[in-house]
């Protein structure tokens, strides 16, 4: 059975910009043994490999330095499926007006993914410290404590990139093998990107680049008491680039990469107002011991703003780090009466012959709620969910100001949970409760004293007829209605 707490939330909205660690990772220097503990470093270049023949979409390939900053030597293997695995992609934070709104509202949101790059073996003595401690070298097959691998940008062929659907990025596990890609050469399996998401941008526009790194070893190794495996949680890391409007090599922009921390937590870095959570799930089984699990994580950031005419713009983005369930739907809590307008969507789509659908989420008001969603998994399992390494947007624009609460996070592959709980993001607030709006509907007419009627004289009573809470349906509640319906709201 899985353990008994499989739901996590943490809130890290009140971490200071840049400072920002990932929830639930000890360091070695705290004295716990850590284990093989792979990391995306640094990166080295960003390649612009070309454009398709329209002009409309340019490729991009990214070189990195893989890392074991644990305490254990690394596995990894000359097995072709456990190899070390690094991903790609693209985003770009901004600002944005609505039509007839003078009032700005930052978004970041992912403009581009790549396939991913399968890593070789590390040569015997080769690898380069991490600039955690001297590297003694790796041998083939294993990479030392504080050793790493360099791959430029110019290792990223296309015959060596792997479809993201061939990897479970919570075991680390490749099933499958490199190349097939389809489209023209240029940008074939590269990271693709719009050249209009490039070209004469607003100024204050900023372009990051991230890479997230995943190992088996890594991903399932069970720290001394643990049963739960966390090592994976700390793979992504981010950079800021300059894309020189899309013509020309785009440049690395401060230095070293930022470890551990995706682009995702980089929106609150630049915008204090945002709001950024961590959802957990740990019902994914580990291969490495029978009744063992790995830990999941999404991050949800969130920003409302006060449009100063009566309406408010809410701005979320979801982002998968290493759940192979995905997430297939994300709800808000929205009373009925509640219109929503101006819904905006993005995701980065896949290409190259990835199986993997793009078509659109919709936005859809259900009981007191609004559903963002993709297709079920029982419908079309190579549907647009949210997998790994990828962040998704969704947007409104609403005539109700934020309140703190609670979102959910509906998990898109069949396992043990269905959803998992968002707490602590700002989303719309509800009206006051009006007790004789039987029909939830916003307002009181006699339609709502017809409703109650008819539910109250039917075998049995509908649900909500028992308005004094005694535990029964009698005429005391017909007669409580009624004095409640004609004093009014």
């Amino acid at each position: 059975m899985p353990p008994a707490s499989l739901r996590h939330a943490r809130l890290l909205s009140r971490c200071a910009p840049g400072l920002l660690l990932v929830a639930g990772l000890a360091s070695a220097a705290a004295g716990q043994a850590i284990g093989p503990d792979m990391i995306s470093s640094s990166h080295i270049d960003v390649a612009r490999n070309g454009n398709n023949a329209a002009g409309t979409i340019i490729g991009y390939s990214v070189g990195s330095l893989t890392c074991n900053i644990g305490d254990l030597p690394a596995n990894t293997h000359t097995d072709v499926t456990i190899r070390p695995l690094a991903s790609q992609e693209m985003f770009r934070y901004r600002s944005f007006t609505l039509p007839g709104s003078s009032v700005p509202f930052s978004r970041m949101e992912q403009i581009g993914q790549g396939w991913v790059k399968w890593v070789a073996v590390p040569a015997s003595g080769s690898s380069p410290t991490c600039g955690t401690g001297s590297c003694g070298g790796s041998s083939p097959g294993v990479m030392s404590p504080n050793c790493g691998d360099v791959y430029g940008s110019g290792f990223n062929s296309p015959t060596g990139m792997a479809r993201r659907s061939f990897i479970n990025a919570a075991t680390g596990v490749l099933s499958g093998s490199r190349g097939g890609g389809t489209g023209e050469s240029t940008i074939s399996t590269r990271i693709q990107v719009l050249a209009s998401d490039l070209a004469a941008q607003p100024q204050g526009t900023r372009f990051f680049i991230e890479t997230v790194h995943l190992l088996p070893h890594d991903a399932q190794y069970l720290r001394p008491g643990q049963n739960v495996a966390i090592n994976a949680l700390n793979n992504a890391a981010s950079q800021e680039i300059g894309v020189n409007g899309g013509v020309g090599n785009a440049t690395l922009i401060g230095g070293a990469a930022n470890r551990q921390v995706p682009v995702i937590a980089r929106w609150r870095e630049l915008d204090p107002t945002v709001t950024l959570v961590t959802a957990d799930h740990d019902d994914t089984p580990n291969p490495s011991r029978a009744g063992a699990f790995i830990r999941c994580r999404f991050y949800v950031a969130a920003k409302v703003t006060d449009l100063l005419d009566g309406r408010w713009r809410y701005e979320y983005a979801v982002y998968n780090l290493n759940s192979d369930r995905s997430a297939g739907s994300f709800t808000l809590p929205m009373h009925d009466s509640t219109a929503f307008t101006d819904y905006y969507f993005r995701h980065a789509p896949t290409h190259s012959g990835e199986n993997i659908g793009n078509a659109p989420w919709t936005a859809t008001k259900a009981a007191h709620s609004l559903v963002f969603a993709t297709q079920t998994f029982a419908a079309n399992p190579a549907a647009n969910a949210i997998r790994w390494g990828t962040m998704y947007n969704f947007g409104f624009t609403a005539p109700v100001p934020p309140t703190t609460g609670e979102a959910r996070l509906g998990l898109f592959k069949p396992g043990t949970l269905a959803d998992i709980a968002v707490p602590g993001l700002p989303v719309p607030s509800m009206p006051p409760v009006c007790a004789a709006d039987f029909n939830g509907d916003g307002s009181l007419d006699p339609d709502d004293l017809s409703d109650f009627i008819g539910c109250f004289f039917q075998a049995p009573a509908c649900v909500g007829t028992d308005i004094n809470d005694d535990g029964n349906v009698d005429p005391d509640d017909l007669s409580d209605y009624i004095g409640l319906f004609f004093a009014g709201c």
